[in-house]
């Protein structure tokens, strides 16, 4: 767990450095994967497929770990005896910062949790 009085730079840079790896290794060798596994005339719909797949992949992710991060913070927020309005679009701020650090970490850990569950809808030994 990150310690919160520690510098950006000590782990938030890096992190945020290494997080683009990750997204371009993603988009570039699944598109040349689908690019591969289709004939000619059907890689325009392919690549299609694999963008929407992404987008809607993501959109669900960020619904359901904004769904946690609003749930935690209210609770965590009911627990300090502040009301956190959420519905101001203040995203919280009304909120201590203990209560969104640990909405945050649930945010991530259910980011976490839905990465390990996509690994484990693969099925074994599939060429993907």
């Amino acid at each position: 767990m990150v310690d919160p009085r520690q510098s950006y730079w000590a782990v938030g840079f890096p992190s945020a450095c290494l997080i683009v790896l990750g997204v371009d290794f993603t988009y570039s060798s699944g598109t040349l994967f689908v690019s591969k596994v289709s004939r000619p005339s059907d890689q325009s719909v392919a690549g299609g497929l694999f963008q929407a797949m992404t987008q809607i992949g993501s959109t669900i992710g960020l619904s359901v770990s904004t769904a946690v991060y609003n749930k935690v913070l209210r609770t965590q927020s009911s627990r300090l005896g502040v009301t956190a309005d959420l519905q101001g679009g203040d995203s919280g701020d009304s909120a201590s910062r203990a209560a969104q650090l640990k909405a945050y970490q649930a945010a991530m850990w259910t980011g976490f949790a839905l990465g390990m569950f996509c690994e484990c809808c693969v099925e074994p030994g599939s060429s993907f």
